[in-house]
């Protein structure tokens, strides 16, 4: 039987993924503490406006924030070792200065930006 879920409810798949797109979200804060193990986050086009968690995500290798509202520097990187896929398309990110260290990621989407 397929389970049922509430609008709005965030989807967990196969409990490395994660997919809120188009939830009406304006912080990643709940989705991050919810699942601090994910390999894998889609959270496009919702209202995101910052990067929020109470810890490290060091499993996280694929974040997508493509199509919302972050602002910044994205000084939230140092929360995301491992991170190997960022895809930050449309957003309003206006300095790449913290991304510099960042030797592992492999893709880096940050067209339509400042």
């Amino acid at each position: 039987a397929a389970e049922m879920r509430q609008p709005g409810q965030i989807e967990m798949i196969a409990g490395a993924s994660v997919s809120a797109n188009k939830k009406g979200l304006y912080t990643t804060y709940d989705v991050m503490e919810r699942n601090p193990t994910a390999e894998y986050l889609y959270l496009r086009e919702n209202e995101i406006l910052t990067v929020e968690a109470s810890q490290v995500l060091p499993g996280l290798k694929v974040l997508d924030l493509s199509m919302n509202a972050l602002q910044g520097s994205c000084e939230w990187l140092t929360l995301m070792p491992n991170l190997r896929h960022l895809y930050l398309t449309g957003n309003e990110i206006d300095s790449l200065y913290h991304f510099s260290g960042f030797l592992q990621l492999e893709t880096l989407a940050v067209s339509n930006n400042r």
